[in-house]
């Protein structure tokens, strides 16, 4: 009687969390809810009694909410305590693929492509259909860590799943293959995208800059530029600062002052600022095995804003598509 007692007393919370004497953790919650889901099994009276047995999936909810968060934190080991103490709950059964898909980009963030490999296994061998964001967190992970192999198989696989590939899974693959040096592959990936049948599966300024990567570290800062043309001028996507510094770092690699300052100039006046790296490549331009004899007046005058000395742009855009990289047949 005292015992029952208490639980109506406890029954006042009504499971708010904010209404709790102390802010437990989720640890102590699924504690508390385990210890009355086993006291109801000897006593079924208690079932009205207990104060999370009209509150089902209230648990479900806080651990999703913070395997989400540890998700994007990309802290993979607390995710995959948090999944095991959500695959204890019944209604997790439904969204399984969604919170093992959020361990994989975890884990994709923590830089652990096996941890996400592993996670992945587990869920084809309990009979699960990963998604595309699924898909799209592996390859990220198998990417980042220069296991093209795997990447490149889990590529297949959703193809072979007839899961149609969105942008974040093509901008994925493009990076994978920009970390590579293979900027072929990566133009490649980015000319059958531009030719989908979906316009929304287009590529956008992320993939294109994954494109202007690969051909920076390829060290082909002709092929850089005349990309940042074709996305401009060709298929009307607006270039981001980080696109500007990456065909700008590609021409200070190569030692182009000519093809730096034109960069520069056409950064400037797409209202984005010379950031310390910025200046960092126009410097380095001018120590390069590139054209020599840089004018120290034409590169201050692209440094402080002025337009006169300025060489004209490397690559004149047009309509006609004239110097457009194309992907290897």
């Amino acid at each position: 009687m005292f015992f029952r007692t208490c639980v109506a007393r406890m029954m006042m919370i009504k499971g708010k969390r904010k209404a709790f004497l102390f802010q437990p953790s989720t640890p102590q919650i699924v504690v508390v809810e385990r210890f009355f889901s086993l006291v109801t099994l000897f006593d079924p009276l208690m079932s009205r009694a207990n104060p999370f047995h009209r509150l089902a999936g209230t648990t479900t909810r806080w651990l999703t909410d913070e395997l989400t968060a540890l998700g994007r934190q990309g802290s993979w080991v607390s995710a995959v305590q948090t999944y095991n103490s959500l695959a204890m709950e019944p209604a997790v059964a439904k969204s399984a693929v969604f919170h093992l898909t959020t361990v994989i980009s975890a884990c994709a963030k923590g830089g652990h492509w096996d941890a996400a490999a592993r996670t992945f296994s587990f869920m084809q061998r309990s009979g699960m259909e990963p998604n595309v964001f699924t898909y799209t967190s592996l390859i990220t992970a198998c990417g980042n860590a220069g296991r093209t192999d795997l990447a490149c198989r889990a590529y297949a696989l959703m193809q072979q799943r007839q899961v149609r590939a969105t942008v974040p899974v093509t901008t994925a693959m493009i990076a994978m293959w920009a970390r590579a040096r293979d900027w072929p592959r990566a133009l490649a990936l980015l000319y059958d995208a531009e030719h989908d049948d979906e316009p929304k599966n287009s590529p956008n300024v992320k993939s294109y800059t994954a494109a202007i990567d690969g051909c920076r570290r390829a060290a082909r800062w002709d092929a850089a530029i005349r990309l940042l043309v074709h996305m401009e001028h060709q298929r009307a996507v607006t270039a981001n600062d980080v696109t500007y510094n990456n065909v700008l770092n590609a021409c200070g690699e190569a030692g182009n002052w000519q093809a730096a300052i034109s960069v520069a100039t056409q950064m400037r006046s797409a209202g984005y600022v010379l950031v310390p790296f910025s200046m960092q490549c126009l410097e380095r331009s001018t120590r390069g095995e590139g054209p020599s004899n840089a004018p120290p007046a034409e590169l201050v005058a692209a440094l402080g804003g002025s337009e006169s000395g300025v060489v004209p742009p490397v690559v004149a855009p047009g309509a006609t598509g004239e110097g457009v990289v194309a992907p290897p047949t």
